[in-house]
């Protein structure tokens, strides 16, 4: 799993892209959760999820704005400059993992389908680290 992030590290880094930072952008494409949520899924303290955030507004990435409806919230959305870097991280990280794969062509397919099993399994974890942090804080999920 290890060798796999490093691809993956790499790829992102001809773009110019942190890891943390193709995560961040992952998650506001994804409707961006609250912030405490957010640092939680990033595995970030606060400050940090901030100095990311920060980072991602000043390149252009990211836009932040007050909540209209509830002045104490922070919503994030991808700019188009930032939806198109993360649709070329998309394809070339999903190039790189396949490229990786094709490497036991007799497994590919699997390969690639345990990728994505990966993905619904870590989907599940983190609803349930949402329905946690809602079930603490006392707010309804």
């Amino acid at each position: 799993m290890v060798r796999l992030a490093k691809v993956v590290e790499l790829v992102l880094n001809d773009l110019d892209v942190t890891v943390n930072q193709y995560r961040a952008l992952t998650l506001v494409a994804a409707g961006a959760p609250p912030m405490r949520e957010f640092a939680v899924r990033l595995a970030m303290q606060p400050p940090n999820v901030s100095t990311l955030i920060d980072g991602l507004v000043g390149r252009g990435l990211i836009s932040r704005r007050r909540d209209r409806t509830d002045r104490r919230r922070v919503v994030l959305s991808l700019t188009k400059r930032g939806q198109t870097l993360l649709d070329r991280a998309e394809t070339r990280t999903g190039a790189a993992l396949a490229a990786v794969a094709s490497f036991d062509a007799q497994r590919e397919h699997e390969l690639l389908i345990g990728i994505d099993d990966w993905q619904n399994a870590l989907d599940g974890v983190a609803a349930d680290l949402h329905d946690t942090l809602h079930f603490r804080t006392g707010k309804s999920a």
